[in-house]
Formats: C-alpha cells, structure tokens, sequence
C-alpha cells in the first residue's frame, strides 16, 4: 500500500504530527503498540509560557503558545471532545523575596500578559501560602488522554494505525522512498520518545531519557485550577488531582517506585493542610536533549529518514508549532528552525546510519 509518509510512535509528538500531515493533505500510516511506552498517557499536559528560576519566557514561547491554542480548540470544535482548559495557573510562594521579586515582573510590560500581582490567586485555606500567591494567566493545560482520544477519532477514517511494535530491522530504503512491510512511503518519521536511544539510525543524537512519576490523589477543598508550589497540583474532576512530578535520569523502565512516591507524598504534605488519599502512581519516561531544544529533522545521509523527538518538558506548548514546521519541511524543503534541527549536532551525528 503506497502513502505519503510512515510515522513511528502514536503519543503526543506522533499525533500532532499526523493531524497537521493529515490537514495539509498528506496520507498517513501510524505503527506504534500503545503498551510499550506511557510517557504521553501519564504526561500532565501542562502549558506554561515561563520559566520560573529566573522569570523569562522559555524558548519560541509567545508563537508557540499562540499555535498550540488554536491548534488544541479547532481538534476540540472538530472531534466534540473537551481537552483543552484555559484556566491559567497559580504560583504559591516560597518566600517573601520570591514574591516581591514576582511582583517586579508583574509590572513590566514584557511580562504583564502572563503574570498577575502577587494576591491575583488565592488558594484558599487548606493551602500552606504564608508567602501569598499569584496568578500565571496565560498557562492551560491539556487532558492527556482526552487529546489521545480525539486525535484518534479525527485520524481514524483518514488514515491508518498499525498497532504493533515498530522494527527497524524491517525498513528497507530506495532510492526514492521507504519500504516497511507492505506499506511504502516517501519517507519515514521516528517519533518514539525515549525509545529513539535505541534506534540505529539516530542513537548518537544527545537525546536523554528522564523517568517521571505522578500520584493520582483524592483530596476535598482544594482550588479547582492548576497550582504549583514544591510539586504541581492539577485538578482531575471529583475531588481528584494529579500530583507531580520526579526525575530520574538514566532510568528507562516505567515501574513506580515507592521511594518517588514518599518524596511526592512529602511535598504535597508540605503545600496542603488536609488529609489526601493516594488512588494510583504511575512513571514515563521523557525524551529530554542536553541542550533543552526538540530534535526535529531529516537523517545526513539517508533523505527518506526524519525525525520529530525530544520536545521534554514543554512539548503540549510546542507539538503543534513545531509539527507545522515539519510538515513545511518535509513537504516544501522550508528549514526548520535552525535551534531546534538536528544539524546542530553534526557533530554527533555524522558517523550514524
């Protein structure tokens, strides 16, 4: 069976990927087993434009904010599921400093979109805050698995999803094209998270797994939006919330472990008053780079081979920005940006394929 392109991996990175292929009129197939890998369905899908260490926007931030919007409300308008919640974030300070150094960047006019005054939230009386609070007004924040499943539903009738474990062995190359099983393509896109480390073609790339672990948690009384103060709370609906999260670098196994869970415990113990239950803990894996930026781009050597990875910690913000890119670039040869390409690390990369 011929189609346009073959994507590798079916979580985040490997959705927003087909749904922009799709929209620009591209035929897909998707290989990807669901049991392999859960950093996407565990992700807590948060969007936030800032960084908090010292109050800057994080990279392409304002554009990718602005995509990811639009780009979240039109699947919801489309499939008739609700994912995406615009409710912004509360910030729970530290310490006095904290808070005066906030209100500093609250009034700039850089900043004034994103940030509210110190006292623009306030957590209520089963949150430990002696330092006050505040507002980040432009975060949001996606339900994981709502946005897997809507994706699903739009891409079901449009394109194909092979649900088994992707093997590389098995990829033949020509001179114009990609062979996998019976499917050919023009070209192949490896969109597998961490599990890219493993792969042949692309393992010299600084590509570095980090193990996350959450808590779901029952728990009464508590603000019905996002906060973070020591971990980050995210409501869940009836009294339940996600907790997290941990890193673990190196680690490439998704079992929870009960030494992450005792420090997640002990953190939240320390931001909230009341009693809370802990209903499950789960682990996935990231894919974070060295340098904090995405590996988007085509192989040196073997121009039928892409890939879109490596989009860490911040990738529900910048899937869809940099899915579009992709897309260009794959399509029409547009560069991708240049911080982002994988030709940043040719020096890596040259003696891989």
């Amino acid at each position: 069976m011929n189609v346009d392109f073959i994507l590798a991996g079916r979580g985040l990175a490997g959705s927003v990927l087909a749904l922009q292929l799709l929209r620009a009129g591209y035929s897909v197939v998707s290989i990807d087993d669901p049991s392999i890998s859960n950093c996407s369905r565990v992700s807590a899908g948060m969007i936030n434009p800032l960084g908090f260490r010292k109050i800057s926007h994080s990279w392409r931030a304002l554009e990718a904010l602005e995509i990811a919007q639009k780009f979240y409300q039109q699947l919801e308008e489309f499939s008739g599921r609700r994912f995406f919640h615009q409710t912004g974030m509360g910030r729970i300070f530290g310490t006095e400093h904290e808070a005066i150094h906030w209100n500093s960047f609250a009034l700039q006019d850089e900043f004034s979109a994103d940030l509210g005054l110190a006292g623009s939230f306030e957590p209520g009386p089963h949150v430990n805050a002696p330092f006050g609070a505040a507002m980040i007004k432009t975060a949001a924040s996606v339900d994981m698995l709502a946005f897997l499943a809507a994706a699903q539903e739009v891409l079901a009738p449009n394109t194909q999803l092979v649900q088994d474990k992707f093997v590389a062995d098995e990829v033949e190359f020509s001179h114009n094209g990609v062979i996998y099983r019976e499917f050919t393509a023009r070209g192949l896109v490896l969109c597998e998270g961490w599990r890219n480390t493993e792969n042949k073609w692309f393992a010299d790339l600084p590509l570095r797994p980090a193990k996350g672990e959450i808590l779901t948690v029952k728990a009464e009384g508590l603000p019905d939006i996002p906060f973070s103060g020591g971990v980050f709370v995210l409501p869940a609906g009836n009294n339940v919330y996600k907790i997290g999260s941990t890193y673990e670098w190196g680690q490439k196994d998704e079992i929870p472990t009960p030494h992450q869970r005792a420090d997640l415990e002990k953190r939240l113990a320390h931001l909230i008053r009341i009693p809370f239950e802990v209903v499950s803990q789960e682990a996935g894996i990231r894919p974070t780079v060295s340098d904090r930026r995405p590996l988007v781009g085509r192989h040196p050597r073997i121009p039928q081979l892409y890939i879109f990875n490596g989009l860490g910690t911040r990738g529900t913000m910048l899937a869809p920005m940099l899915a579009s890119q992709m897309v260009e670039f794959m399509g029409n040869n547009t560069p991708v940006s240049s911080e982002c390409s994988i030709g940043r690390f040719k020096q890596h990369h040259e003696t891989v394929g």
